[in-house]
């Protein structure tokens, strides 16, 4: 699925999204606009891919799920990707992959990874009477990602001091012992993905990133 928010004096239209011709009218329509793309089909992924001008590594890292630490830039076109972390039995992320060119963002998630693009959207549409563009989405899906990914790290605390009241109760048990290293384990995994997250902060803040100017938030001082 492919939809797109457009803004053109303080107006926000949501569209589907089919094809490139469509995306072409939509250029002349609107200031800027967001692509949001979720579970896409072959055609679809075609569209994405063209967007991004078929670059063949990135397209590869896109398919396998892996995330990147530092930006990748293509002609126009600056590529930045996060991670959202969810616990239930055990630590997974799920990657976001965020594209920037002059009018345009694009963004590509799962839908394990929805809740900070859905957090935006809102964000966005309560926030056009300002005089935002395509950074300050951004801003917002990293601020709810580090809220969400910081909300497991305090989940993995809570684990682990469960599991260490058992271990005192019961010091003999050394699966006990094994489930406390594996869970410190998963907040090691965790604490690298924040600081990488956090490098990739610092970087917009200083300028470092092409395309993506900051944002004037709290999160961001």
């Amino acid at each position: 699925m492919m939809w797109v928010y457009g803004i053109k004096a303080r107006k926000l239209r949501a569209l589907d999204l089919h094809s490139l011709e469509e995306l072409k009218l939509l250029t002349k329509r609107f200031e800027w606009f967001w692509i949001d793309c979720m579970d896409l089909s072959p055609n679809e992924f075609k569209i994405f891919s063209e967007l991004i001008y078929n670059e063949p590594k990135i397209l590869e890292d896109i398919k396998s799920g892996k995330t990147f630490p530092r930006y990748k830039k293509y002609d126009d076109c600056t590529i930045l990707s996060i991670s959202v972390a969810v616990v239930q039995d055990e630590l997974k992320t799920y990657p976001i992959y965020i594209a920037f060119k002059e009018k345009m963002l694009l963004t590509l998630r799962k839908k394990e990874s929805s809740s900070p693009i859905e957090y935006a959207i809102q964000t966005l549409q309560d926030c056009l009477s300002e005089e935002i563009g395509p950074s300050f989405v951004l801003c917002e899906v990293l601020r709810e990602t580090t809220n969400r990914n910081l909300d497991v790290v305090m989940r993995l605390r809570e684990m682990i001091e469960k599991v260490e009241e058992e271990a005192i109760a019961e010091p003999s048990k050394k699966a006990i012992a094994n489930e406390v290293f594996a869970l410190k384990r998963q907040i090691a995994k965790l604490y690298r993905l924040l600081w990488s997250e956090q490098q990739m902060i610092g970087n917009i803040k200083d300028g470092l990133i092409p395309n993506i100017k900051l944002c004037q938030n709290p999160f961001w001082v």
